[in-house]
């Protein structure tokens, strides 16, 4: 009996001891996320990712920059690698960069449109056109997307946009004949029309 009591005594005497010495709670003067209180709030989390993100985010804000200006310039680089076409309508001579060139027949006009074939096109801006015997229609690859013009139709598929076609193409003696304009400017190149003389210059 003797020894329960003191052991009891022991153990009130441990509590006290560590009641009153132990280390102290309290919920005033804490640091949130500091050594002394590891919990955290939203708003130091939020905090903590704004300060530890930013210079991240300053790094993607420059290259974002950077891209853009590389964007210009290689539109600059392309559009002086353009070459410059003339053509003159009735004329199977055509000029790239001065130097000139047999067409397989001479662009006409329509509707006070001009009509050239489809071959010389290609050859002078270096693009390959799909010729879909059965559906009629050219296609070939421009930077808004394909494209698709459909011969004797007056609407093509530029993109994943249908465009109204001031003139449709067409077929004449075996030969497929497309609008200067629409194809010129879907390639992305700006036409020039010189009534005087009956050219038509892109570049």
């Amino acid at each position: 009996m003797i020894m329960i009591r003191r052991l009891s005594f022991l153990f009130l005497a441990m509590f006290l001891l560590g009641f009153y010495f132990g280390p102290k709670v309290s919920a005033n003067f804490l640091s949130p996320g500091s050594a002394e209180d590891p919990l955290v709030t939203q708003k130091w989390v939020d905090q903590y990712v704004a300060e530890a993100f930013s210079p991240i985010r300053e790094r993607i804000a420059s290259a974002n920059l950077k891209l853009e200006g590389l964007g210009a310039l290689i539109t600059q680089i392309e559009n002086r690698c353009r070459p410059t076409i003339i053509l003159t309508v009735g004329s199977v001579k055509g000029f790239v960069d001065d130097l000139e060139y047999s067409l397989d027949a001479a662009p006409f006009i329509v509707s006070g449109r001009i009509l050239l074939p489809l071959r010389f096109v290609g050859e002078a801006f270096g693009v390959d056109f799909a010729w879909d015997h059965n559906a009629k229609s050219v296609a070939y690859q421009s930077p808004e997307g394909k494209v698709i013009l459909t011969i004797g139709e007056k609407t093509a598929r530029l993109g994943k946009n249908q465009v109204a076609l001031d003139v449709s193409g067409t077929i004449v003696a075996g030969r497929t004949f497309v609008p200067l304009r629409f194809i010129g400017e879907s390639l992305g190149a700006k036409v020039t029309w010189y009534g005087e003389k009956k050219q038509a210059v892109l570049k």
